[in-house]
């Protein structure tokens, strides 16, 4: 495979994170958290392709992982990930994350491989900033109508009694950051 090529893989692959990820919950999931689980389980098959194409592409490894300081901070911070499991009480709970948030060394591995997925591939065209953007209008309209009273998914035991708006993130506050997140690219797609 050549430059371009992994490139261009790597781009799709980050456009399916940024588009897909946030819509993703699973309302009838065998396990009672239809929200973060299911993302992180995205995450991280978006990342384990991460790998596979660096894999396939081996001889650019250098090119797609340049050793500069934003890197080796994040190596830094993952050696200390490492070293902090042989001091945690709950070495499972260290590793899978708590339930119902799943933010353990797993998902946290999975950020940084796509970080520097995000660092290798340039600029989002503007075809994905409109999917993205459609993505964030699509979790708007839900939260939209949550608020309304019109949920038509089943909730989970935790959020079956909530009446704030969570959308597809499953926590208010998430989602909030979520729109804040998205509201500057509607604006900047809209200027120009």
């Amino acid at each position: 495979m050549n430059y371009e090529s992994v490139s261009e893989k790597i781009k799709q692959l980050l456009a399916a994170v940024l588009i897909a990820v946030p819509l993703v919950f699973v309302p009838l999931s065998v396990s009672d958290d239809f929200f973060y689980a299911p993302k992180a389980n995205a995450l991280l098959v978006f990342a384990f392709l991460y790998l596979i194409l660096l894999m396939v592409a081996y001889k650019q490894f250098k090119k797609r992982v340049a050793f500069d300081k934003i890197n080796l901070w994040l190596l830094i911070y993952f050696m200390l990930l490492v070293i902090s499991l042989f001091f945690a009480r709950d070495i499972r709970l260290a590793i899978q994350g708590k339930p119902f948030r799943k933010e353990g060394l797993i998902t946290l591995i999975a950020y940084g491989m796509l970080f520097l997925a995000a660092r290798s591939t340039g600029t989002l065209t503007r075809r994905i900033v409109n999917l993205m953007l459609t993505s964030g209008f699509l979790i708007a309209v839900y939260g939209i109508m949550q608020f309304f009273g019109l949920d038509p998914f089943l909730r989970d035991s935790i959020r079956e009694s909530w009446t704030v708006v969570f959308s597809t993130m499953g926590n208010p506050n998430f989602l909030g950051a979520y729109l804040v997140l998205i509201l500057p690219l509607s604006v900047h797609n809209y200027i120009l």
